[in-house]
């Protein structure tokens, strides 16, 4: 069989490469000539010959960053080129991330001759892959995602001293269970609200690449019993890739604010319009509420807002007032000191760090004197009706509906296994 002129002419020039001797032409009636084709065989094994001598130039290096290790260090070790290196350290948008590079990181160098870099891969997190390939006089970078493999994993456990502990207990790491707590930070106080004989069901994910266990996902779904009273949450990914938790009726678990804007120990001081204040023995209203926390503990916003004022008096201390629209308005007193950035004007994100727990001002013990006013009237923060976040758009209604059918089916079944198992 006759092959295509490009084909043809490849092969003959392959041909001419193995043979010392020019390839004649053969004259078939009217004159008319064809190339001479060597034998497909001969043509595949050449291709496997250059295929092998280029797989033996071109070598891969998997390296592991041990403490106190640089880029250059590392590319000096392995004898290459300083002038690739500096090119990948200033590649353009990532090369900036490989001059923090840390122990325990990997990296993974394709050498050519001469032990020049033709691509680098850089994983800086167990999801995260940086690659920069060479082109003539620099290095492209790009960044991707690694798709580990996920197991469903579902957990249970009893509050008996508090909800750390029991979690502890029923082998749930704890930053899975500050996650469960957050879920729920809107309908339940974590420190005033738990009562012995609580208990939580939840589901979430396990990560695992190549067999390796990488870490946790999402939570998928969770229901906590809080005093007999049940508040389930569902994990929803809209059609825009956004993630929320809702109950089973598609109504947003978030509040439009938090119940309180710091991680506490107790509450010093509640809400009392009739109290005689611990410094001056005098009836003064206390128009908020203390936590008392140590030193230095961030101090959150309470709702999405604009910081009205962030200040600091005798009487305050350094202080943060955000306007969360037309009707409300939080204040928080006695700060240590700001956050970075914090300062009046800068719009807030409901749970970003705005300053940290002190004892600036008239305070006795370092808190976080917090103050909740609706339409300009100050309200108990701790029982203040909240308005409630957006619900499930009406596009993504049946979506929702389909999953949280499927996910209370499995929690009602994973309950059923863990009631036998007791009763047993």
């Amino acid at each position: 069989m006759l092959l295509g002129g490009a084909t043809a002419v490849f092969i003959t020039t392959a041909f001419s490469l193995v043979s010392d001797t020019t390839p004649k032409e053969t004259k078939i009636g009217d004159d008319k000539t064809l190339p001479i084709v060597l034998p497909q065989k001969n043509s595949d094994s050449l291709q496997e010959i250059n295929s092998k001598k280029k797989e033996a130039k071109v070598k891969k290096t998997h390296y592991l960053i041990k403490s106190g290790e640089s880029l250059a260090l590392i590319g000096k070790n392995l004898g290459a080129s300083p002038n690739d290196i500096h090119l990948l350290s200033v590649s353009k948008p990532h090369g900036k991330l490989l001059k923090k590079i840390r122990p325990g990181e990997k990296l993974t160098f394709t050498m050519g001759p001469n032990k020049a870099i033709k691509k680098l891969l850089y994983q800086p997190e167990p999801l995260k892959l940086i690659s920069f390939d060479k082109e003539l006089t620099y290095f492209k970078s790009s960044s991707s995602n690694i798709v580990p493999e996920r197991d469903v994993i579902f957990n249970h456990g009893i509050i008996q001293q508090s909800l750390f502990l029991s979690s502890q207990k029923a082998g749930l790491p704890d930053a899975l269970t500050m996650r469960l707590a957050q879920i729920f930070q809107w309908d339940i106080d974590f420190v005033l609200d738990i009562r012995p004989g609580d208990s939580f069901f939840v589901m979430y994910e396990e990560l695992f690449i190549d067999n390796k266990f990488i870490g946790h996902g999402d939570i998928l779904a969770a229901e906590f019993i809080n005093r007999n009273k049940s508040y389930v949450a569902v994990l929803f990914e809209d059609k825009n890739g956004s993630k929320d938790f809702y109950n089973l009726g598609g109504e947003s678990m978030r509040k439009a604010f938090l119940r309180a804007p710091v991680e506490f120990s107790r509450i010093s001081s509640s809400f009392n319009l009739k109290r005689k204040h611990p410094l001056h023995k005098t009836i003064r209203a206390h128009r908020g509420i203390d936590y008392a926390a140590p030193t230095g503990t961030p101090v959150i916003a309470a709702g999405d807002g604009r910081i009205k004022t962030a200040s600091r008096t005798r009487a305050n201390g350094r202080y943060v007032i955000i306007q969360h629209g037309q009707q409300f308005i939080t204040k928080y007193l006695h700060l240590s000191k700001f956050a970075r950035g914090i300062k009046a004007g800068k719009t807030v994100k409901q749970g970003q760090t705005i300053g940290y727990v002190g004892q600036t001002g008239y305070a006795t013990g370092p808190h976080l004197h917090y103050e909740f006013l609706v339409n300009g009237a100050h309200k108990n923060p701790r029982t203040v009706q909240l308005p409630k976040a957006m619900p499930i758009n009406k596009d993504n209604i049946k979506n929702f509906e389909d999953l949280s059918g499927k996910i209370s089916m499995l929690l009602k079944n994973y309950k059923g296994q863990i009631n036998l198992a007791i009763a047993g």
